[in-house]
């Protein structure tokens, strides 16, 4: 989800140490990582406990605010800052820690850490599901959109109603209740096999061989970095090493070679997952009155 630009401009805020985190703990993590100065806040400081606490405190804090939006309207508050507004400032909030929740599954080395940022993941993708269901948000938002005067709004506010309200349309929320369940059902399991598809690929390991005329034009630095296995040197897939080979080595057929494993990672087992998302996608499209999904 990161780009190496953005990898490299990380910036580690104080840590916050312990054996186990409690939702305060979540919430003060929470608070350090948003309270810096940092553009970008993606943390290579935090333990598998801070993750988890981190990923639970967010979705507690989500679904107040939702929670929030829902009784203001009823008690007949419909401003733009207590309702599409206060959504849009918690999808801001929502990605910032899905990103610093789940950064570790892409780049730790640490096995157990990967394993609890992939847990964070599940936990945010599924409540991500529950908040898109939610029909009393929806509910209240559509009645502020019906009470909103347009001229009042800026080209970029009605446009973010539009898609706020569409994307809850997408849900299944105008469907009735059998269909509306069965959409839930699916986006949940999509959700599932999303994440299940990215593990396998963190979790790949596979090593490809090459002689030192193969990686002509690699720098010499990388290639003293790499395991051997008599006079070839072992490769894997990973970006560190994949990046050096595509847009350094001068050899074409290994450039070919190398390209041609990067995107066979995890064929066999990411090719039925792939099967199941698109009779999933179908499915859900046909329930939505689309002809496909795209």
């Amino acid at each position: 989800r990161c780009s190496q630009a953005v990898i490299r401009a990380v910036l580690s805020a104080g840590p916050l140490r312990g054996a186990y985190r409690s939702m305060s703990d979540g919430a003060a993590l929470i608070h350090s990582t948003l309270s810096t100065n940092a553009h970008v806040k993606l943390r290579w400081d935090l333990t598998k406990e801070d993750v988890i606490a981190m990923a639970e405190a967010a979705i507690v804090r989500s679904r107040d605010t939702q929670d929030g939006i829902v009784r203001a309207v009823e008690e007949g508050n419909t401003a733009w800052g207590a309702t599409f507004g206060k959504l849009a400032e918690d999808e801001a909030f929502q990605y910032v820690m899905d990103s610093v929740c789940t950064f570790p599954q892409h780049a730790s080395t640490d096995k157990e850490l990967r394993d609890a940022a992939t847990e964070a993941d599940k936990k945010l993708s599924a409540y991500d599901v529950e908040a898109g269901s939610r029909k009393d948000v929806y509910q209240a938002l559509a009645k502020t959109a019906a009470s909103l005067q347009t001229s009042e709004l800026s080209p970029e506010q009605h446009r973010l109603v539009e898609r706020i309200l569409r994307d809850f349309r997408r849900q299944g929320l105008d469907l009735g209740e059998k269909e509306a369940a069965r959409v839930k059902a699916i986006n949940e399991r999509i959700s599932e096999l999303g994440i299940a598809f990215s593990k396998n690929l963190g979790e790949e390991k596979s090593k490809h061989p090459f002689t030192a005329e193969e990686l002509e034009g690699c720098p010499e630095d990388w290639l003293k970095k790499l395991e051997r296995d008599g006079d070839k040197y072992l490769v894997t897939l990973k970006y560190p090493d994949y990046f050096p080979v595509m847009e350094q080595c001068c050899v074409a057929e290994t450039r070919r070679r190398m390209e041609f494993e990067f995107n066979s990672r995890c064929s066999a087992e990411n090719s039925k997952i792939l099967e199941e998302l698109v009779e999933l996608r179908h499915e859900k499209a046909g329930l939505l009155g689309y002809d496909t999904h795209s």
